[in-house]
């Protein structure tokens, strides 16, 4: 059989990203072909949630379990910053306010040993209107989520890190965008 009967070149463009393959046609091509498009097609995503209230973070978890995504939990700061700097993580959602290492923390200690993730983290906050975190939000220009929440408003905040357009404000189903 000729070599070019063997081979399957492949280029696919999504929400996360494009890539393009040339390999063999095997069971292993095809998997790893279908386990990228499946990450490129809105779901799939492997996301950590960082949350020290077990009942916010389950319910995150929830959430994304039930939009197909993968979601990891770390209780703490501590436990978020070892996870993400162990592991590839599409998004890290994390609280704000935890003990240990809190939100802004997080993100400078990830812009230290990881700046490559700084475009992949959002937070969670039941405090934005603090000075102190308003702050941190607008200077930054990360994705945040107003607790309470509902399902849909978690689903559009992870439309919307596809997206990164400034800093994006999700709560209850309105959406407001600010100069970032």
């Amino acid at each position: 059989m000729p070599f070019f009967d063997k081979m399957l070149q492949f280029k696919a463009v999504g929400l996360l990203g494009s890539f393009e393959r040339t390999c063999e046609l095997e069971r292993t091509c095809e998997l790893e072909l279908t386990w990228e498009l499946e990450q490129m097609a809105g779901g799939r995503c492997r996301i950590l949630v960082v949350e020290d209230e077990v009942e916010i973070a389950e319910t995150l978890a929830e959430i994304l379990h039930s939009n197909g995504d993968q979601a990891d939990i770390a209780v703490n700061g501590s436990e978020g910053l070892a996870r993400a700097l162990s592991a590839e993580y599409d998004l890290i959602l994390s609280d704000m306010r935890m003990p240990e290492l809190d939100g802004p923390s997080l993100y400078e200690a990830l812009g230290r040993k990881r700046p490559d993730m700084l475009h992949r983290i959002a937070f969670i906050t039941g405090d934005a209107l603090s000075p102190e975190i308003r702050s941190f939000l607008t200077q930054s220009g990360v994705l945040y989520l107003e607790k309470p929440f509902l399902p849909s408003d978690v689903l559009r905040l992870l439309s919307e890190a596809t997206e990164r357009g400034g800093v994006i404000t999700v709560n209850s189903g309105d959406r407001k965008k600010q100069a970032g």
